[in-house]
């Protein structure tokens, strides 16, 4: 049984993703290049600063995303989806490190399209505005806290906006 055949095929193949390859090198040509008089405590730091560079700053696999709907047996199409692959120029102050932020959703109708309709126009929205800004420590608990207390919220939000109505 194929669950996708009646699905149109992608406009836009991105092709193969290829790594970029760390520069080749002996430990000794590196030690060759630094012929500086520093202390090892220096060359320690600076080092560091380098590793950190080279993660945080290195040529990154461009996130894409495609997106395929189809109505099931209700009436409505009651899922909703969101693709934001680069939210860095809606949120200001982002934590050091940080390099890039995406954000990829899919919303489950369940018994109507009220829910994942809401949920799909606003929880960006709180994400973005309870994301740690600043240089923090522990930025992974921090991220954590941010998921749970946006879907905290926006499930709070949605209820008081279903009970008035």
């Amino acid at each position: 049984m194929d669950l996708f055949g009646d699905h149109p095929e992608p406009t836009h193949d991105p092709g193969p993703v290829k790594a970029k390859q760390p520069e080749e090198g002996t430990e000794e040509d590196r030690g060759e290049k630094r012929k500086r008089d520093v202390s090892s405590e220096e060359t320690e730091v600076e080092d560091k600063k380098q590793e950190e560079k080279k993660v945080c700053k290195a040529d990154l696999v461009k996130l894409t995303g495609f997106v395929s709907a189809r109505r099931g047996e209700r009436e409505e199409m009651q899922d909703a989806h969101v693709l934001l692959p680069d939210l860095i120029s809606s949120i200001t102050n982002l934590p050091s490190q940080v390099s890039r932020l995406a954000y990829f959703t899919v919303f489950d109708g369940h018994g109507g399209a009220r829910a994942s309709q809401f949920a799909a126009e606003n929880l960006h929205q709180t994400l973005l505005s309870k994301f740690p800004k600043g240089d923090v420590e522990n930025l992974e608990k921090l991220v954590r806290k941010c998921l749970l207390d946006t879907f905290r919220q926006t499930d709070e939000d949605f209820l008081k906006k279903a009970s008035s109505q």
